[in-house]
C-alpha cells in the first residue's frame, strides 16, 4: 500500500516590523561633586611651621611635611616666601617670628 504524501509544512508568515522606538536622550549627568579641599592655614595669629630640609634653618607654615618637631611662629612675623611648597610664609628657630610653643598648643 501507498504510504501518504505527507503535506508540505506551510512557511511562517513573517510578522510586520515594528517601527524602531526612539532612544531616549540621556539628560546630562551633573558631574559629581569633588571633594572638598582642607581650609588654607590661616595668615594670622600663630601656627606651627614645620622643618622641610634637615639641612636649612627655615621651618614653613605648610606642615605636610617635617622633618623635626614643628616649631611655633606668629604669622604676622613670619617671613614671606616664594619656596615651593612653603605656604607663603618661614619662619627660623632664632628669629622671624618664633614664640612659645606653648602659644600653639590649642591648635590642631
Amino acid at each position: 500500500t501507498p504510504s501518504p504524501t505527507p503535506s508540505p509544512t506551510p512557511s511562517p508568515t513573517p510578522s510586520p516590523t515594528p517601527a524602531p522606538t526612539p532612544t531616549p536622550t540621556p539628560s546630562p549627568t551633573p558631574s559629581p561633586m569633588p571633594s572638598p579641599t582642607p581650609a588654607p592655614t590661616p595668615l594670622t595669629g600663630y601656627q606651627y611651621f614645620c622643618k622641610h630640609d634637615p639641612s636649612k634653618q627655615s621651618y614653613y607654615i605648610e606642615c605636610s611635611s617635617c622633618v623635626a618637631p614643628p616649631i611655633c611662629c606668629d604669622v604676622e612675623e613670619a617671613a614671606s616666601t616664594t619656596a615651593s611648597g612653603g605656604g607663603g610664609k618661614r619662619c627660623t628657630e632664632t628669629g622671624l617670628g618664633v614664640t612659645s610653643l606653648s602659644n600653639c598648643e590649642d591648635l590642631q
